[in-house]
């Protein structure tokens, strides 16, 4: 199960994905998005490549993805990416 860091990788497409989706809404409910997503692929991934997902802490995982989540949202608010032009 080592390979779920490559799926962090995912973690920026799918916040620009709950910013297209959900636009104004609140942000908690964007990152419950992005969370549900995540674990949606990996259970895929687990899934098509015979890998036992139940090993997974889904709590840590979450509380993890969830950080992750709240400092590349900051990241992309500093650098303007998520800012709607005029």
């Amino acid at each position: 199960m080592s390979k779920i860091s490559l799926y962090f990788r995912l973690i920026p497409l799918l916040i620009k994905a709950a910013e297209i989706a959900l636009g104004a809404k609140k942000g908690e409910l964007k990152k419950q998005m992005v969370i549900d997503e995540f674990f949606g692929i990996v259970s895929v991934i687990c899934a098509f490549a015979g890998l036992d997902s139940s090993v997974i802490d889904n709590a840590a995982i979450r509380a993890v993805v969830g950080e992750a989540i709240d400092g590349i949202v900051a990241i992309l608010n500093a650098t303007g990416v998520l800012k709607k032009s005029a």
